[in-house]
């Protein structure tokens, strides 16, 4: 049996960084393990094979620099939080500096992109098909 992996919700869940992919400039949007969000798994994980990317309608300097928890204007990888004040672990002051960068982050608007067929490519299996 594998070895089950123990992490928690906001280290899942909660995007960590928006990493542009090299391929098409996409943006993809990160957990604490940099793994697409909601990904629990051991190993890299090949951005460009799954279907997560995305692109911003407009990402300004001044945008960035909003969302990046150290005012980084760098677009190709977007950090929200560091481990040093990593939210939900107490500090409130922390927590409510990721919210805000959240806040900012939600009103956004972004494009799809194309990219990998889950179904065609193997990725998921189509469940309505018995």
């Amino acid at each position: 049996m594998r070895k089950q992996i123990k992490t928690t919700v906001g280290r899942t869940l909660f995007p960590y960084c928006l990493e542009r992919r090299g391929v098409d400039g996409a943006y993809v949007a990160l957990n604490r393990a940099y793994k697409p969000l909601g990904f629990i798994t051991q190993g890299w994980v090949r951005y460009d094979a799954c279907p997560v990317g995305f692109r911003f309608a407009r990402l300004t300097p001044a945008t960035i620099r909003a969302l990046s928890c150290d005012g980084s204007d760098n677009p190709n990888a977007i950090h929200l939080y560091t481990d040093a004040h990593a939210p939900f672990c107490g500090n409130e002051a922390d927590t409510r500096a990721y919210l805000k960068r959240l806040e900012h982050l939600a009103r956004l608007t972004v494009y799809a992109v194309e990219g990998p067929d889950p179904l065609r490519d193997g990725l998921f299996t189509d469940y309505r098909k018995g």
